[in-house]
Order: structure tokens, then C-alpha cells, then sequence
């Protein structure tokens, strides 16, 4: 009559962020920074970038235009700079212009505050690295659907 429940967070937990030029572990950049990963896209049901930065601590967001796009603030101050596998995206060139299904994602990045340091052009509000999935070695094939009222 034992009862054993064994929970694991490690597709959950991300050590470190391609947010800037490279690589870096999480500890070595001084401003905060939320990673969704894809376990946490897919266990939560998050199929957009609207969704996302819901589940984003310390981000606002309101609509824009007719309503279908959205803006983000974060510390009083617009998120402006959205990068694409940590290359900047231009103005109105595919950035929150354009709002991405989720399931290109392999993680997203959102940083909060200013980030000069990191892209080269600073903004307050912060910036946001959406990570494309990348090929595999060996071929692979997932479906889901989900029914609902």
C-alpha cells in the first residue's frame, strides 16, 4: 500500500540561453530571463507567441491594431527587438508583426531589461530569441490533435 510519485522537471529546466553572440550559461547575464521549452510548450497546450508571453513573469501584454496582434512591455517599457535563432529580425521584417505558431519553436528567450550587451542595440523593455527546432540525426515523425468544447 505504498504510494510513490515520481515527477521530473528537467525538460522544464534550461542551463543556458543563445540570447546574445553565443552560448552562455544563465548565471553569467545579470538581467532576468524566462526560457519556455518545448516540453513546456507542449505540456502547457501553448500554441502562440501571445500565449507564451503570458506564462512570462513580469510581462504585460496588450492588443494591437484589430486585435489579432499583440504588444509586450516589460518593466513599464515596449519589447521591441525579436531575434530568430539569435539573429535580430528587422523592423516590421517578421518580428511581432508577424506572431509565429509555436510549434516551429525548440525554445523561447525572453529577457527583460535593457540589452545593449547582448544585441547590439539597446532597448529598455528587453528583447525576445524565439530558437527554431533543428534537423535530427535519424528520421522522426509525431502527430497530436486535441478535441475540446
Amino acid at each position: 500500500d505504498e504510494l510513490s510519485v515520481n515527477a521530473s522537471l528537467e525538460g522544464y529546466a534550461a542551463h543556458s540561453v543563445s540570447i546574445g553572440r553565443r552560448e552562455q550559461a544563465l548565471r553569467e547575464i545579470p538581467q532576468s530571463i524566462t526560457v519556455l521549452t518545448r516540453q513546456r510548450l507542449d505540456d502547457q497546450n501553448i500554441h502562440s507567441l501571445e500565449q507564451a508571453m503570458q506564462f512570462t513573469p513580469g510581462v504585460t501584454i496588450q492588443p494591437a491594431g484589430a486585435g489579432v496582434l499583440y504588444d509586450f512591455y516589460a518593466r513599464g517599457f515596449p519589447i521591441k527587438n525579436v531575434s530568430f535563432d539569435s539573429v535580430q529580425a528587422l523592423p516590421g521584417g517578421g518580428g511581432f508583426d508577424s506572431q509565429p505558431d509555436t510549434a516551429i519553436l525548440e525554445r523561447m528567450e525572453v529577457l527583460r531589461g535593457a540589452d545593449g550587451l547582448f544585441t547590439g542595440s539597446g532597448q529598455p523593455g528587453g528583447t525576445v530569441n524565439l530558437v527554431r527546432k533543428r534537423p535530427l540525426k535519424r528520421q522522426q515523425i509525431a502527430a497530436s490533435f486535441a478535441l475540446g468544447s
